[in-house]
Order: structure tokens, then sequence, then C-alpha cells
């Protein structure tokens, strides 16, 4: 955003007059958000190397299209206008996110390849002239993309994903039903033929300490490992034990629960 902005105020405001005061502040900061682009890439490739396999299977759902697809973006206009209208169930990304995928995979090298070429001098012109297609390209998307995740109030649920690393359970199931039902409700057979889940919950509980009043999100699992191992769950900032306030919840993993709890021979009322 700050290459994008910046490049409009010396394209709009400084080509025509490059005497105007504070140009080489504006020509600075787009240089050096420039290497930026490359170096925070190389740094989030290096810090996620042990997740390369996830990041080739986000590559993968990213550029393979289906007919649900096409017909999810044709039809996205018009559900934006009326409620009548369906979409296709997506999978881990719903096709306007993938032409943004896409649309950054292709911009961004040629970005840093033309904007070195710009800044060395090195078939300035011309490498000025797809530069600046580049970005004419990724404008719609780029434009799209901050508003679906920031104003839109059906999608920028999503963003504090970006922070947290999860979505509300239910939100999820509605924008991306393909993904959700391969992840989520995928069920396997118990000996008495009762469906389980084959993940467990992944939801997580709001604890509060009540002695240094420090309020937390973790993780069903943890709480589980706690039970089952008759530990007492302790606030890791001061040590007291902790008091659940809320937790967001379904029945299929309130089963989950329950059986698990069953099977150690656990008494305790049925869970609801």
């Amino acid at each position: 955003m700050v290459c994008w902005l910046t490049s409009v105020i010396l394209l709009f405001l400084y080509n025509p007059d490059p005497d105007l005061a504070f140009r080489d502040i504006f020509g600075w900061t787009h240089r050096l958000s420039g290497i930026c682009l490359i170096a925070f890439p190389i740094l989030v490739i290096f810090q996620g190397r042990n997740e390369y396999k996830m990041h080739l299977y986000n590559i993968k759902c990213a550029w393979l299209w289906s007919l649900n697809d096409l017909k999810w973006l044709a039809l996205m206009g018009l559900a934006a206008i009326s409620k009548k209208i369906v979409l296709p169930e997506q999978g881990k990304f719903n096709a306007a996110e993938k032409v943004n995928f896409m649309s950054v995979m292709v911009a961004c090298p040629i970005f840093v390849v033309t904007g070195i070429m710009i800044w060395l001098h090195q078939l300035g012109w011309a490498a000025w002239l797809v530069h600046s297609f580049a970005a004419l390209m990724v404008t719609p998307t780029m434009l799209g993309h901050i508003y679906m995740a920031t104003i839109n109030p059906d999608t920028r649920v999503g963003l504090k994903g970006m922070i947290s690393g999860y979505v509300d359970r239910q939100w999820a199931r509605h924008h991306y039903g393909l993904w959700y039902k391969e992840n989520f409700e995928r069920m396997v057979k118990t000996g008495t033929n009762v469906p389980t889940l084959f993940h467990p919950p992944d939801h997580h509980v709001h604890m509060h300490c009540p002695s240094c009043a420090e309020n937390m999100l973790v993780s069903w699992t943890w709480i589980l490992e706690k039970i089952f191992s008759a530990k007492s769950i302790l606030c890791p900032h001061c040590g007291a034990t902790l008091d659940a306030i809320s937790t967001i919840t379904n029945q299929q993993e309130l089963e989950w629960i329950q059986r698990h709890l069953d099977a150690l021979e656990i008494e305790v009322p049925p869970l609801s």
C-alpha cells in the first residue's frame, strides 16, 4: 500500500511539476518500501521454512480453478445486491481471493525487477512502462481486497485471522464450505457405529485469572490434556488457578469431549 500510494503521488503530483517541495521524501519512501517488498517475503519464507508444504498447498489451491470458481466469480456482484443469490461453496480460497493471490504472485517479481532497473537507469523508459502497467493491473484487486478485508461486514470478520491464526467456525463454514467439510466434517465410524470428529475441537476458550486479572485464550487441546492428567489449569503469569469465562462450541465438539471422558471412565453430567 505504501508503494502504491507513493507511486500515485509521484505520478500525478510530481511528474507534471518535478520542482515541487518534498519530492525526494516521497521518492525515497517509494524506494524503501520497494526494498521491503523484497526483504519481507524472503524473511517470511525463511521463518516458515518448516511449513513449506502448507505454502505449496496454498499456491496449488490458488492456481487450480473449477467450474464452481467461475460461477462464484460471475455471481459475486449479484450476490452482493440480492441475498436470494446463493454462491457455490468454495475451498480454502474463494475465486476473488484466487485472483488476488495470482496477481500478487505475478506482479511482485515484475515490480522488483523493473523497479531495480529504473533505479539503476537500465532501460529505464521500457522498465517504467512495464512497472506502471503492472501497477495498473493490480490496483483493482488490491483496492477490492482492502475493501473486503476492512469495510465489508460479511468478510472483514476474517481479518483477525491474520493476527491470531483463527477465525470463527460458523463464518468459515459459511464462506469456505468445501474447505470446512474437508477438514472439520470428515467422519469416521467407531465400533458402536457412532460418528466421531476426525479432528479434535480447535476452538479456544476465554480464561480469566482471578488473581492477576489476566484474560487469555487457550485451546481445547490444552485444557483437555490438563483434565485427562487431573492437573489444575494455572495462570502462566502468576500461577493462580484459572476460571473459565465462556467458550464457543457446537454439539459435535461436546459429543467429542463426552466420548473421551467416557473412555476414561470419568463420570460427568451430560454436556449441553
